[in-house]
C-alpha cells in the first residue's frame, strides 16, 4: 500500500507524529511492514546518490532514504516540489510507502520501469528529450 502527501502535508492514511532529534523536530512515520532486506534486489551505484538508494522488490521499484535524508525528503513533499516535478513530467510519479528496510527509516514508490540502456544507443529524439528534461529541471 502506497501513501501519497500532498503540498499541504495531508493524508489521512498516514499518521505523521514529532519526535526531537538533536534539537530538531522531524516527521516520524508509523511502518506497518519491514521489508526484509534478503528480499530485495538493489540497483545502482552508492556514490551517485547520497539521499537513496534504489532497490526492486515484488517487481516495483523504490528509493530507500538515508536517515540523514528523510526530513529533507519529506520536506519536498510537503512543500509541493515533489508534486510539481511529477506533473511537469520530470520525474515520475513517486509516492510515500509504509515500508521501512534496514537502517532506511522511510520508503518511496516510484512509478517507473528500470532502463539500463547506455546514452550512447540512445537515437537523437532521446537525447533531444533528456536534454529537454534537464532544462525543465533548472527551470523549476
Amino acid at each position: 500500500m502506497t501513501r501519497k502527501i500532498c503540498a499541504s502535508g495531508q493524508d489521512e492514511n498516514m499518521k505523521i507524529n514529532s519526535y526531537h532529534s538533536a534539537g530538531s523536530t522531524y516527521p516520524k512515520l508509523k511502518p506497518q511492514k519491514t521489508i526484509n532486506i534478503s528480499d530485495v534486489e538493489w540497483i545502482g551505484f552508492r556514490f551517485l546518490d547520497n539521499i537513496s538508494k534504489t532497490f526492486k522488490y515484488n517487481n516495483k521499484y523504490y528509493k530507500a532514504i538515508y536517515p540523514n535524508a528523510m526530513e529533507y525528503t519529506l520536506n519536498l513533499f510537503k512543500s509541493g516540489i515533489i508534486d510539481g516535478l511529477i506533473e511537469k513530467k520530470i520525474i515520475p510519479e513517486t509516492t510515500i510507502t509504509n515500508y521501512t528496510i534496514d537502517k532506511f527509516p522511510l520508503v518511496l514508490m516510484q512509478e517507473t520501469e528500470f532502463f539500463n540502456i547506455d546514452s550512447i544507443n540512445w537515437n537523437p529524439l532521446m537525447l533531444k528529450d533528456a536534454a529537454k528534461k534537464v532544462i525543465d529541471l533548472q527551470n523549476f
